[in-house]
């Protein structure tokens, strides 16, 4: 369950990302994959691992506890990935002006 929905996840936050990544503003891409790849990968995970359970409790509450695990991953990428990024792109692009070289998206 868990590699299954990790795979599914990061491919859709790769393929979300790549269509997005033009855009003006930077963050949108990163941020909007970010959510739709944990979106996707924590609702495959708990419904597989525990959707129809012989654990009573997690069969009857997975929706919730997924959502509450959702919100976290949410919090920690939009408060620390989303910046990083950022940070990271602007020395990247301040490098390459201060080389000459020039920045051509593919």
């Amino acid at each position: 369950a868990s590699f299954s929905a990790y795979a599914f996840g990061q491919l859709m936050d790769i393929f979300v990302f790549n269509k997005l990544r033009r855009l003006k503003a930077w963050w949108i891409a990163p941020t909007a994959s970010t959510f739709v790849g944990n979106a996707l990968d924590t609702l495959l995970f708990f419904a597989i691992a525990f959707a129809g359970s012989d654990d009573a409790f997690m069969a009857a509450n997975w929706q919730h506890i997924a959502f509450v695990d959702y919100l976290f991953k949410l919090t920690i990428c939009t408060l620390l990935f989303v910046p990083a990024y950022g940070v990271a792109l602007n020395y990247v692009l301040k490098k390459l002006a201060a080389s000459g070289q020039q920045f051509q998206a593919a």
